[in-house]
């Protein structure tokens, strides 16, 4: 519950993981996935594009969940694939489950606001329409919640990954 606290780690350039948990499972898996990602870049001079992060991910939370010391942890995995020019974005949860999406929300809030998407996204939806939806979300769930809380999003593109300011 901690309100101030980002829980949106940039893995590599066009990768980005969002996490919700048990804070010491959630920093240690993602420190964990985060540092693998990265030697397989220095082993192979290249990133890992989303599809085989996910992959990657889902097999460590699977083994994990079998282990004596399974992680609580639930992810969004998103990310930009330079190769054929398309934006992936996947739900991972903590027994290894993993679902493609075309939008997604995590925390308290996650209701609310995955309601107002269900409500006015389209496939379609261009970028500054899907910014404005998603500040949309923010007020709703401002509105809807007695507690306040921090709102952190990022953009995913072809230039990388970039801080989305809400307010």
């Amino acid at each position: 519950m901690k309100s101030d606290e980002n829980k949106i780690r940039t893995l590599s350039p066009g990768l980005a993981l969002a996490f919700g948990g048990e804070p010491g499972d959630t920093n240690n898996f993602v420190d964990y996935v985060e540092r693998n990602l990265r030697l397989y870049q220095i082993r192979n001079n290249t990133e890992l594009l989303p599809a085989p992060a996910s992959a990657f991910i889902r097999k460590e939370l699977a083994n994990s969940i079998r282990s004596r010391s399974p992680y609580a942890v639930n992810l969004l995995l998103g990310g930009y694939d330079k190769v054929h020019s398309e934006a992936h974005l996947y739900s991972i949860d903590l027994y290894g489950t993993k679902a493609i999406l075309p939008y997604a929300a995590q925390g308290l809030g996650i209701y609310v606001a995955l309601s107002t998407m269900d409500k006015y996204w389209y496939p379609e939806i261009t970028r500054e329409e899907a910014e404005e939806l998603l500040r949309k979300c923010v007020a709703e769930v401002k509105l809807r919640l007695a507690y306040q809380f921090t709102f952190n999003a990022v953009v995913i593109d072809k230039d990388g990954v970039k801080d989305l300011p809400l307010l």
